[in-house]
């Protein structure tokens, strides 16, 4: 399956959970939504509660899609799809399902980030940060810095496996901001980030993504941005470190 599923920014996720996590679950259909020559399916990860489409997967896989999360235990509830847009408008039209807007997919532009500094703040296509955020290295999830976010945000790393590549800026002695390589394959990975709500609009977002960028490009890894269109906090942050979209994927309820 990875040798048919190429290592590129618009299959970061697919590749990512194969990669990261092996007990995923692959979903074929040998000839997608056109009939179209190429691999088209699910990659399905039940501990997300989500499948991350590739190809063009057409609904013959509904029903397989839907068993396959009711005997995962998700009998009730809803399963998040990412879709790639050339069949997006065909599982939209199935009964019950939501859509939860598109995701625009983006990489850095070289043009737009210089990775210098000026005057202790980073700059990313033009954009200085007065203050310079410490950022530190979560080894793993018995960091004690991990008890300082919220509880929900608290939860989430705490269930996370394998342990990634998670950066936190620091606002004193609490997170302020923490970022992690949600999946990653060979050459890219995604970016996940989390700003606490006291601490945004402060630079400590910034300070944390570009930490986490820095520290993958050591491991030889680019990022990939994944955001919702109508997130305009994400988007404005994306822009400021120097992303440009290279395509979009829907997002739907099942």
């Amino acid at each position: 399956m990875l040798q048919a599923l190429s290592d590129a920014p618009l299959h970061v996720e697919a590749r990512g959970l194969l990669l990261c996590r092996p007990e995923s679950r692959v979903l074929l259909d040998p000839d997608g939504s056109h009939g179209e020559p190429g691999v088209h399916g699910f990659v399905f990860a039940s501990e997300h509660g989500m499948a991350m489409g590739f190809g063009a997967p057409s609904v013959r896989l509904a029903d397989e899609l839907r068993d396959l999360a009711d005997r995962h235990g998700m009998v009730q509830e809803p399963l998040e799809l990412h879709l790639p847009i050339s069949c997006a408008n065909e599982w939209l039209a199935l009964d019950g399902v939501t859509s939860l807007g598109l995701h625009r997919v983006q990489v850095l532009d070289e043009n737009a980030v210089d990775g210098k500094t000026i005057e202790g703040g980073l700059v990313g296509q033009g954009v200085r940060h007065s203050v310079a955020h410490e950022t530190v290295v979560l080894e793993s999830k018995s960091d004690p810095l991990l008890e300082t976010l919220p509880r929900a945000l608290r939860a989430e790393f705490a269930a996370m496996r394998p342990w990634p590549m998670v950066v936190a800026s620091l606002a004193g002695e609490c997170i302020a901001s923490i970022a992690s390589a949600f999946v990653e394959t060979e050459n890219y990975f995604d970016v996940s980030i989390d700003t606490v709500p006291d601490f945004r609009r402060a630079g400590f977002g910034f300070a944390c993504a570009r930490a986490l960028i820095e520290q993958q490009r050591l491991r030889g890894k680019e990022p990939v941005w994944m955001v919702r269109e109508k997130n305009r906090a994400s988007l404005a942050l994306s822009e400021q470190l120097g992303f440009r979209d290279i395509g979009r994927v829907q997002s739907l309820l099942f």
